[in-house]
Parts: structure tokens; sequence; C-alpha cells
């Protein structure tokens, strides 16, 4: 394991990761690269919790 100890990530860093997920201008790629996240992270886990707060 290259590196065991796991970021936490404030509500404001995962805000703004969705709203750029929500706009569809990049790929999911493109913003994992960019913010330096796995791509399932915002498919999965932030996108669904974020979109839910906006309904």
């Amino acid at each position: 394991m290259a590196n065991p100890i796991r970021r936490i990530h404030d509500a404001h860093f995962k805000t703004r990761v969705v709203l750029e997920a929500l706009k569809g201008h990049k790929t999911l790629a493109q913003l994992s690269s960019e913010f330096g996240i796995h791509a399932q992270m915002i498919t999965e886990r932030w996108y669904c919790r974020e979109v839910q707060v906006f309904i």
C-alpha cells in the first residue's frame, strides 16, 4: 500500500466537485484528475448525497 492515510474533504470541496460534475463540461476522468480524487467518489458517494440536498 502506497498511502494508507485517508484524506478528509470538507463540504465546500465536495460541493465544488459536484457542481462541476453537474455542469457536464468535463468528463469524470478530467474532474478526478483536476481535483485529485477517484472518479467513483464523485459518482457513488458525493454526487448522490449532494444532489439530494438540492432536491
